[in-house]
């Protein structure tokens, strides 16, 4: 059975590296803008769920769970190592698209969702499919159902954070995304083997379906070890069982939805302090990873001692509640850690990952341990029969994908732009409430007072701590220490730092789809900063911003038609304009960044209402690939 656990565990590994190499290669297909990775994201969580869902059904009906498996994992090799030749392909369909749809931004992005699914929804599916297939396989009772599904769903997580820390640090920047990609699926062929050669030795099989077979007729096919009642073998408990499974699903969705707001919003808030790298981001994707594998390990631990395995997810919903509201009002302090971690362990590439590294272990693990424990509490829970596992737990994993995908969609496009990125994490706690309260007031076998006692206690201390949580300042998390540290760290021995901070007036702030854009001035300069980091100002780079549109309007004999990817502070494309061009486009992905650009309307003759001046909502790759641009 160890063989197995590793073959999962690499499978995790293998199925992280490949999601990384997903966002790389279609970042450079279709623009490195939030709508491209969250529609990746969205298109290989959708695979997952549907893999998971269908294949359920399956593993129920096979007894052949391990050479199922081994197929699954050779398809994904094979399919993985195509879509690098697929992905040329996108190119010319995107292209044909944008001549028949036009400028249209969010047709063009429904266009990106529908081209990202249709490559990667296939080999997300056989990923997905693989988790019922193997749970089925290695829980032989119900009365083991905790301790199998935790140990799968928790090293198969674990084994996720390895490959993502591995192709986001080490290898992609080592040996390059293609032989990545060889070796991620070298990781699933090995795993295809050690699992066909298992299955052909036919001991391990054959003693789990002896076992499962002699269990068949015991209390774990009864429901009593893993359902929530003992009494589900006669109808009317059957009866009451499929109706809390109604409810404990919509639960499970509830609290994946949540999962992903408030992933979202932490990789938000995370930015202001650590900044957009591409080390950053996989220092934050590993800490939640993480944080998801050590909960699913430390309840599979515990999960078969649970009487109501039910009672023990209401309860760990309410726990992500409290946990989230309870840090949630101290991430302004964090800039200031961040400076001070800096400070002690010096400059090296290695000291600056290890304080990324603890600001995101700070925000993340303890939410994210509970995160990951509540869905094998739920599998469990859901879980009626022996001979029905493979369906329940594919049906629990989709129910939670499909949560994630919306939460996913909501976080990043909805909520964050309309209320700000702590009242979307307030919301988040709330969903979480609000799944504890469906699961909790519908407990079966416990009494009203018992279920009244399991919801309340929870909801009145996050209720607590939210009335009492105090707004983030904007000035500390708009600081950009991370952007210069060394120069923060000068001028913090001058000043002090509260004064270096607030030396610094916001002019303007706004929680865009795509980023924090903030305008701040000192002593009459203004600054604008995206995600904390300083793209423009008026002085000392006013020279380099002007010169970037001069120089070239120089050497070009006659300027007619004029592109300027990215508006910025505007200063650039209005310095194109002291020119008698016939025709000047900006393309500028961010709608808070044209807002900001009127604060140095002084400096570029308020390009942003010139007539003149044609200002194009879009990602500057991809207006470049999609017309003529390039060859006029």
């Amino acid at each position: 059975m160890i063989t197995v656990f590793l073959c999962f565990f690499l499978s995790g590994v293998a199925g992280l590296m490949y999601e990384v190499l997903w966002i790389r290669q279609l970042s450079l297909i279709f623009g490195t803008t939030s709508f491209a990775v969250s529609t990746v994201l969205a298109a290989f969580m959708g695979g997952l769920a549907l893999g998971g869902f269908w294949f359920g059904k399956i593993a129920d009906r096979r007894h052949d769970h391990l050479r199922i498996y081994a197929l699954l994992e050779v398809a994904i090799a094979v399919y993985c190592l195509l879509l690098p030749f697929l992905f040329k392909g996108v190119t010319g369909i995107y292209t044909a698209a944008y001549h028949s749809i036009g400028e249209n931004f969010y047709l063009m992005s429904l266009m990106r969702f529908a081209i990202s699914s249709l490559l990667l929804v296939l080999p997300s599916a056989l990923m997905g499919a693989t988790l019922p297939v193997l749970s089925r396989f290695v829980v032989r009772r119900l009365d083991q159902f905790g301790s199998g599904f935790g140990k799968l769903y928790g090293l198969n997580t674990f084994g996720a954070m390895i490959g993502c820390f591995s192709a986001g640090y080490l290898l992609i920047g080592t040996v390059g995304v293609w032989r990545t990609t060889w070796i991620a699926a070298g990781l699933n062929v090995l795993v295809a083997v050690l699992a066909w050669r298992l299955y052909r030795s036919g001991s391990i099989e054959e003693a789990g379906l002896a076992t499962s077979s002699a269990s068949a007729g015991g209390a774990g096919s009864a429901g009593g070890a893993g359902a929530d009642s003992s009494s589900t073998a006669t109808p009317e408990g059957h009866r009451a069982f499929v109706r809390y499974q109604r409810i404990l699903i919509m639960a499970v969705a509830m609290a994946g939805a949540a999962s992903l707001v408030y992933e979202v919003a932490w990789v938000r808030i995370l930015a202001l302090v650590l900044g957009s790298s591409v080390y950053a981001f996989s220092a934050m994707l590993t800490t939640f990873l993480l944080g998801i594998a050590l909960g699913s390990l430390i309840v599979s631990l515990f999960a078969d001692r649970f009487g109501s395995p039910s009672r023990a997810f209401v309860v760990v919903q309410g726990l992500v509640a409290i946990s989230a509201m309870a840090i949630t009002p101290h991430f302004d302090r964090l800039p200031e850690f961040f400076i001070t971690m800096f400070a002690k362990v010096g400059e090296s590439f290695w000291s600056f990952q290890m304080v990324q590294f603890t600001c995101t272990v700070i925000v993340m693990l303890v939410p994210t341990i509970l995160i990951g424990a509540a869905l094998p509490l739920a599998a469990k829970a859901f879980t009626e029969q022996i001979d029905s596992l493979g369906r329940s737990v594919g049906r629990v994993y989709a129910a939670n994908t499909i949560g994630a995908i919306f939460g996913s969609f909501l976080g990043g496009f909805v909520l964050i732009p309309l209320v700000g990125t702590q009242n979307a994490i307030s919301i988040a706690s709330v969903v979480n409430l609000s799944a504890a309260l469906l699961a909790g007031l519908t407990l079966p076998r416990i009494n009203l007072r018992a279920r009244l006692a399991t919801v309340g206690v929870p909801l009145v201390v996050a209720i607590a701590l939210m009335a009492t949580g105090g707004k983030w300042d904007r000035y500390l998390l708009n600081a950009g220490l991370f952007d210069s540290p060394q120069f923060a760290l000068y001028n913090i021995a001058q000043k002090g730092f509260r004064d270096y901070i607030y030396s610094y007036d916001i002019k303007y702030f706004e929680e865009g789809t795509y980023a924090n854009v903030a305008v701040s001035q000192e002593a009459g300069s203004l600054f604008l900063q995206i995600n904390g980091r300083t793209e423009a100002s008026t002085t000392s780079d006013m020279s380099n911003q002007i010169l970037v549109s001069q120089i070239p309007m120089l050497l070009h004999p006659d300027p007619r038609k004029v592109l300027v990817i990215g508006l910025g502070s505007g200063i650039t494309f209005g310095s194109v304009l002291t020119y008698p061009v016939d025709e000047a486009e900006c393309v500028e992905i961010s709608p808070a960044v044209v807002r900001a650009a009127r604060y140095f309307s002084d400096w570029h003759s308020d390009v942003t209402r010139n007539p003149r001046a044609k200002i194009i909502m879009d990602d500057g790759r991809n207006y470049m690939l999609s017309t003529d641009r390039s060859t006029t």
